[in-house]
């Protein structure tokens, strides 16, 4: 009985209700229809509660009664969600909070946020008998991750790469990597052209949405009775919509009582995207809000995580814990109140900031001195 909890997809644009199809976009709308996935939750109910998530595998298919695939479908084997959600009690005085949560999406396969959604689109190519995954890549992550799933199953994948992107980790997993020279909608373009022809599955759509809001069902199941009064993240893409829409899920389902509010971060002059009318209004649903970060608070806090919360985030991964800080300042969040900040993905290591400590010979004396200075030595 595959796909018994799904109703049908709704255009977030124009409301019309559609079948459950491929397309990636309201055939009325087009690229401004954005199609979300609908379920019957009292369906799910039946075999989805606390207790029968107690007996399942700690990765995202735990939640297979709210996602668009077959019971029986086979999955990738590599583990991608249910990633670590720890206290940060130094870092939380330092941002200026009574209490911080961290959830580490950088323990995913390739230390993103971003392999959810790979993981759910190989996925549903097997299904479908696609061979390839093709993707319009603008940012290394994305790419990475859906060569890194294709290849965990057997699949290919198919990166059109933008002039300026780095393909490098996508090509390691085996991806062909095609360098076009052409703008972001030629690209775009390009690509949904190819998947028609060619029948490559098409890495974008409702799936992306479908992959990502399993980050919200889980910390609604981690955290349990200790929700706390916000969660933060970067204002990126569809992300924050689809965090909402997997809290919104976890309540449907008695999970828990009351939807923390969502702290959405965004760069200084950042552009907000096509997805930010769409994300503003889940805010809504919160009781939200977005706060805007400069570049040195990002600083800031790329600094201060690792050695508080013992977390490595990449330079584009600390907008969250800033965002917390920065919120509290401006008095959208109280100190008294409590955060859980998602670390959308690791930095490599190899790209650590250099130790600033400098050079010394090989004395006892000047080593102890050094160490004096910085604490380390009475």
């Amino acid at each position: 009985m595959g796909l018994r909890q799904v109703t049908g997809m709704r255009c977030l644009a124009c409301g019309e209700e559609l079948p459950l199809s491929a397309k990636v976009s309201c055939p009325a709308c087009k690229a401004s229809g954005t199609l979300d996935i609908r379920y019957d939750y009292a369906e799910a109910a039946r075999t989805l509660d606390r207790s029968a998530l107690e007996r399942r595998e700690p990765w995202m298919w735990r939640y297979r009664e709210l996602l668009p695939l077959d019971e029986l479908a086979e999955l990738p084997p590599l583990q991608v969600g249910m990633t670590p959600i720890f206290g940060a009690p130094r870092l939380a005085k330092w941002a200026g909070v009574s209490g911080l949560w961290l959830k580490d999406e950088g323990r995913n396969p390739t230390g993103w946020l971003d392999d959810r959604a790979a993981a759910l689109l190989v996925a549903q190519a097997r299904e479908s008998g696609k061979k390839v995954v093709a993707q319009a890549s603008f940012e290394s992550r994305s790419s990475a991750a859906i060569a890194c799933l294709a290849a965990s199953v057997g699949l290919e994948a198919a990166i059109l790469s933008g002039p300026e992107s780095e393909d490098g980790i996508a090509a390691a997993f085996g991806a062909h990597v095609f360098e076009i020279d052409g703008s972001p909608d030629e690209i775009q373009a390009l690509k949904a052209e190819a998947c028609a022809r060619l029948g490559w599955m098409d890495a974008s759509g409702p799936l992306v949405s479908e992959g990502e809001k399993t980050l919200g069902l889980e910390l609604a199941e981690q955290l349990a009775e200790r929700v706390p009064d916000w969660i933060a993240l970067p204002a990126q893409g569809s992300l924050v919509r689809n965090l909402i829409k997997g809290l919104l899920e976890a309540r449907a389902l008695g999970w828990i009582r009351q939807l923390p509010k969502v702290l959405a971060v965004q760069l200084d002059g950042e552009e907000p995207g096509l997805e930010a009318r769409l994300n503003t209004q889940a805010l809504r649903e919160t009781e939200g809000a977005v706060v805007v970060v400069q570049e040195d608070e990002i600083d800031d806090a790329l600094a201060q995580i690792p050695p508080l919360a013992a977390v490595m985030p990449h330079a584009s991964a600390a907008d969250a814990v800033a965002g917390i800080r920065s919120a509290v300042r401006q008095s959208v969040v109280a100190a008294g109140q409590t955060v859980a900040a998602v670390i959308v993905g690791r930095q490599d290591f190899e790209e650590a900031p250099e130790p600033l400590a400098g050079r010394l010979k090989p004395d006892l004396e000047a080593l102890a001195s050094r160490a004096r200075r910085q604490g380390l030595a009475k």
